[in-house]
């Protein structure tokens, strides 16, 4: 029996494409779970899975009726315990999408990245400067609600 050189090519196409993943990261489950903050001080450096309450985190003590809302997220364990900020204070995706804040501010996630003790330094800050400060996860590679 032949096969026609249009199916065989037909057949590698289709194989070749279900084994690209064009560069994203699948989901992992083997990765480690942390579900408090000592949880993911034990993995500093590594990707994990944060499970914790989105929360956005306001530096202004009262902000301004004309002043642009906040954009900064820390996911905080239970109850009001602080975790790690999502990315690191000067570097792109630290500031959130506001309908990324409507869609999860208040409720569990599940967050996947690498969990960093301490931020990196801001980039274009000088070395001495005042920075924000803290874990954070960095980078953000997905964020969904937590089951």
């Amino acid at each position: 029996m032949r096969t026609s050189p249009a199916l065989l090519l037909l057949i590698c196409v289709l194989a070749a494409a279900a084994a690209c993943t064009n560069g994203v990261k699948t989901m992992n489950e083997s990765l480690p779970t942390c579900a408090t903050l000592a949880d993911c001080l034990s993995h500093d450096g590594a990707r994990v899975h944060v499970v914790a309450v989105y929360t956005v985190w306001d530096p202004l003590p009262e902000r301004a009726a004309n002043h642009p809302p906040a954009q900064q997220v820390m996911l905080m364990f239970e109850p009001d315990k602080e975790g790690p900020f999502l990315e690191a204070w000067g570097y792109q995706g630290h500031m959130r999408p506001l309908d990324e804040i409507a869609r999860y501010r208040g409720r569990k996630v599940r967050v996947t990245g690498k969990f960093a003790r301490q931020m990196p330094p801001h980039p274009k800050d000088p070395p001495e400067a005042a920075s924000l400060n803290g874990p954070c996860i960095h980078p953000v590679e997905s964020i969904t609600l937590a089951e």
